[in-house]
């Protein structure tokens, strides 16, 4: 039996098959308007309370925090200089939970900055969002006690509330949504040992209406500019970190409480 080659050789593999993909989806003038270009739906859309199933349980402030006990290097220059990507095996800073609320109290949203849209209060971010739509949405899964954060539990960020809601129990191993845990033991050990990874999940389903086919590329930007926020907070704290693009979609989402969900897909991740 002769095999068809369309039936076993993976295209993706062909770097020639990837610029003529790259070609297809560049922003070029003559398709901008058809594949690129905003509609008439530019309604920002923004968490004004907790949803139902949040608001039942556990939540936390991280917008109203104490941080006089937190030290910090409050150069740019030595966080641009000090920012690196660490190797699992040397990802040992500890951290307590006033540190992890004041990552994301920097990183993410201070409840600072604002404007007014449409005779409408608008909480800003502490980073560029795709699109002003917000389609990346922000989670922690905790591997370590740490005051109000717990060992197997993930929480979900309300970046726009300052507020950090805790995710019905869900059976998961920290190791597992790393995919390199899978096949490296002993990386898969030296996982085990870390404080807590912050997950990204790319949700499309509203600003899909605004950017159509673009609104892809602009979450995976916004992915870009959080992990970029996380790295360099925590530098300037003395911590080490890993951006990790190695984040298992199906078994990260089991533990964040999003496994039913086709419109979420995790896609980036820093691990700490």
């Amino acid at each position: 039996m002769i095999l068809n080659e369309k039936y076993y050789i993976n295209k993706k593999h062909d770097y020639k098959y990837l610029v003529r993909q790259n070609l297809r989806d560049a922003q070029n003038f003559s398709g901008w308007l058809m594949n690129f270009a905003p509609t008439g739906n530019l309604n920002l859309k923004f968490e004004k309370s907790l949803p139902q199933e949040d608001s039942t349980n556990s939540t936390k402030s991280f917008w109203d925090i104490d941080s006089s006990r937190i030290e910090i290097k409050d150069s740019l220059t030595f966080s641009l200089e000090a920012r690196r990507s660490t190797p699992v095996e040397h990802l040992d800073s500890e951290w307590s939970e006033e540190e992890l609320l004041f990552l994301i109290n920097k990183a993410i949203s201070d409840g600072r900055r604002n404007k007014v849209y449409k005779d409408e209060y608008i909480p800003l971010r502490s980073y560029p969002s795709g699109g002003a739509q917000y389609p990346i949405k922000i989670f922690i899964i905790v591997n370590k006690d740490m005051g109000y954060f717990k060992k197997n539990h993930a929480y979900k960020i309300h970046a726009d509330l300052g507020m950090i809601s805790e995710i019905d129990q869900v059976n998961f191993k920290f190791e597992e949504i790393f995919a390199i845990s899978h096949f490296n033991k002993e990386i898969s050990e030296e996982t085990k040992k870390l404080s807590f990874a912050v997950v990204l999940d790319m949700n499309l389903k509203h600003s899909f209406k605004k950017y159509k086919y673009y609104s892809r590329q602009l979450a995976m930007i916004e992915a870009g500019h959080i992990g970029q926020n996380l790295q360099l907070v925590s530098t300037a704290m003395g911590k080490k970190s890993l951006p990790n693009g190695g984040v298992l979609s199906d078994m990260t989402k089991e533990a964040i409480g999003l496994s039913g969900s086709q419109d979420d897909i995790v896609i980036y991740g820093v691990a700490f």
